[in-house]
């Protein structure tokens, strides 16, 4: 800690050699919120420790919480039951009470509970929506001020305030300690790091330091690693130094796709999947072999350009919309770490997912004939227009199903631009993602991996309506929840927070944009329902074995494909398939299905085991914009394997849209901020159901 410069905020770690670091680096390693409200006010007049709050609606008395042990009392309080509202937000205030005084700033006296933050503890919905980062650090920094003073002065110093371990952390992940240095693959990076790895790198940091003659020799000084793949405030600015004309030539991107869609008047978001085809065709002409051919067909290669982005561009001019959420300031932070990353993984992927794609490719559904697998089996493709089946003889001709690009072209698509825009997004939510109860390896530990069922081959899984599930619309009701979800609040507090299997996290205003139509569903939400249809169809199999007769893929297996950058050892993908959260054999379903969002729509694969068959649900032609979503998710709920149960017309896409809100607003172990007036519901989730779903 006397290492530490609080003027430059860095820390010395000799030759000279310096890590600057602030407020977003604590964010890295503890996951904590790095904006928002700042906790110290510009002035000290608010200090006092006398301040009285008037209890409202969602607040809580903090007057039980001026002490450690009275914080650490309630964390610890055993519950025999769920806990009520307000015992989780007595639990919430609570732990940040004890997390903030044993860790982040700890108080130098006993027992102690520092004032300065009760005010943004008394509505526990608010935490996360104060700068904690910015409170830890100046804490931290004042903590190495009084630590200085204390030792220039020979005064004793007890106790070490300000949060020591963010130092420890920051430097050990920093130097190069060979075999023991960590990917920074896993935020927050303090996951990474067990009592037996600490002490390990410890060790080996003190090992290059060796005592002669009453002094200290350095046989070796601490090297700080290679700034790329490194998460640390002084990496990414090195980094970004030694590429700054490639940073100015993104920013200078950015700026003329935004004033693009000014010129054209089509929405800003546009500016995002601008951005990834135009980064996408500078890749590719940048390698050698490309400027080869360049020479000769410069004047083509433009065209085709132009015309990828016209083909973007069309679809938002009539009234499609993902996210309408992008600033015209600088590109978000997924598209930025892509444009840096350049899809290094393109090379190691492409021959491992040409081989799946090429024996399931899918050509043009108008075919006569059905394309043949290499093992002779016929495969089969029903294309679905909206609510009706069509065989071979009603399918429209030439329909081209954009599915079926092979992701190791290197070719810019129209698809392949789009898909890899939608998953740009999911990079931040994952850094936003701090459950520290998993483990930091993944999904890879042991009671997570596959489990070897012997497979059930005499068991024919009954499907739910043979089980007596029927799904009905009750429009007095969805007409109730519309205008329920029209009133809520536009706020960017997630509504939805799901970790199992994979990192959920969709805005309340983004639940309401997409519920309403103003916006076609993204990824996460989509996969947040997929989710409430599995829990719905695990409460009904319950005592039917392990057999199922459905199974539903989540969005992003189909969209990764689309986007070339499939990895079929990614533990993400593995736990769509198996895991602790799947309790059957996936192999026997009937039903597999596929929901991908295809460019500018969403449309459903579903894959009939028996015969290897693959129906296409495609309802872009006769719905609205932005409703695609609404659609698949109701088919993949009510298709049978012959009709969508029971027939709806399009013209009821409102009430699908609101009994899907239904589903929604039960699913189990949503972490998220459900807006009050929905609260209201929460209690009596399981009589909501009833209306639309009979068992």
């Amino acid at each position: 800690m006397s290492r530490v410069d609080e003027s430059s905020q860095s820390l010395h770690i000799g030759d000279g050699t310096r890590i600057h670091f602030s407020k977003d680096d604590i964010a890295m390693v503890f996951g904590i919120p790095s904006t928002g409200r700042s906790i110290l006010p510009k002035t000290p007049k608010h200090y006092s420790g006398d301040v009285t709050y008037e209890l409202a609606a969602g607040q809580i008395n903090v007057k039980q919480l001026r002490s450690i042990k009275a914080a650490q009392a309630i964390v610890v309080r055993h519950h025999d039951g769920p806990m009520s509202l307000i015992e989780q937000d007595e639990f919430k205030a609570a732990f940040v009470v004890f997390v903030m005084s044993s860790l982040f700033a700890p108080c130098g006296k006993h027992d102690h509970v520092s004032e300065d933050y009760m005010h943004a503890i008394v509505h526990p919905g608010q935490i996360k929506s104060y700068d904690w980062a910015e409170y830890v650090m100046r804490r931290l920094l004042e903590a190495v001020s009084k630590l200085k003073a204390d030792l220039s002065s020979n005064i004793k110093t007890p106790y070490i305030y300000g949060c020591s371990l963010f130092l420890q952390v920051l430097y050990l992940d920093s130097i190069d300690l060979g075999p023991l240095s960590m990917e920074h693959n896993t935020i927050p990076r303090v996951q990474c790091f067990t009592y037996d790895r600490l002490r390990s790198m410890i060790a080996a940091d003190s090992s290059f330091t060796a005592p002669c003659s009453n002094s200290i020799v350095h046989s070796h000084r601490p090297k700080l690693r290679s700034s790329p793949g490194i998460c640390y405030h002084w990496a990414t600015s090195k980094y970004s130094n030694s590429q700054s004309s490639n940073q100015d030539n993104m920013l200078a991107l950015w700026e003329v796709l935004t004033l693009m869609t000014r010129i054209f008047k089509i929405p800003l978001e546009v500016a995002g999947p601008l951005f990834v085809a135009v980064s996408d065709f500078q890749r590719q002409i940048s390698s050698v072999e490309s400027q080869r051919q360049l020479s000769s067909a410069l004047g083509s290669e433009a065209l085709k350009l132009i015309c990828l982005l016209l083909h973007i561009m069309e679809p938002y001019a009539n009234g499609f919309r993902y996210q309408p959420n992008i600033s015209a300031d600088r590109p978000p932070v997924g598209l930025c770490s892509m444009w840096q990353s350049q899809l290094r993984s393109n090379a190691h992927l492409g021959s491992a997912t040409s081989l799946q794609l090429k024996r399931k490719s899918i050509n043009y559904i108008g075919e006569t004939s059905a394309p043949t697998d290499n093992d002779g089996t016929q495969n089969k493709f029903l294309h679905v227009l909206n609510n009706n089946i069509a065989g071979p003889s009603q399918m429209p001709t030439g329909l081209f199903i954009q599915a079926a690009h092979n992701v190791q072209d290197n070719n810019i698509s129209t698809g392949k631009a789009m898909a890899r825009f939608y998953l740009s997004g999911r990079p931040d939510k994952d850094i936003r993602c701090i459950d520290l109860n998993t483990s930091p390896t993944g999904d890879e530990s042991g009671p997570f991996m596959c489990c070897h069922r012997e497979r059930l081959s005499h068991i024919d899984p009954r499907s739910p309506w043979d089980l007596g599930c029927t799904y009905h619309i009750d429009a007095v009701r969805a007409a109730a929840l519309y205008k329920k979800i029209s009133m809520v609040e536009e706020t960017d507090d997630p509504w939805i927070v799901h970790y199992c299997p994979k990192y959920i996290e969709v805005r309340t205003c983004a639940v309401k944009y997409q519920f309403l139509g103003k916006s076609e569903m993204e990824m996460g939400l989509v996969d947040a329902v997929l989710r409430r249809f599995k829990q719905v169809d695990d409460e009904l199999y319950m005592n039917q074995g392990p057999a199922r007769w459905r199974h539903f893929v989540e969005s992003d297996f189909m969209v990764s494909l689309l986007a070339g950058c499939f990895d079929i050892s990614d533990p993400a993908v593995r736990s769509l398939f198996c895991g602790r959260h799947i309790c059957y054999d996936v192999s026997t379903c009937k039903f597999l299905f596929f929901p991908v969002l295809l460019q500018h729509r969403w449309v459903c694969f579903a894959w009939r085991m028996d015969d290897n068959t693959i129906i296409v649900y495609d309802p872009f032609f006769s719905s609205s914009p932005n409703r695609s979503g609404v659609l698949c998710l109701n088919f993949c709920r009510c298709f049978d394997g012959t009709h969508i149960r029971p027939h709806v017309d399009l013209a009821q896409v409102e009430d699908i849209s609101a009994t899907l809100l239904a589903d929604l607003s039960s699913l189990a172990d949503n972490r998220g901020s459900v807006p009050a007036i929905f609260r209201s519901q929460e209690g009596t989730a399981s009589q909501q159901r009833d209306s639309s779903l009979h068992i």
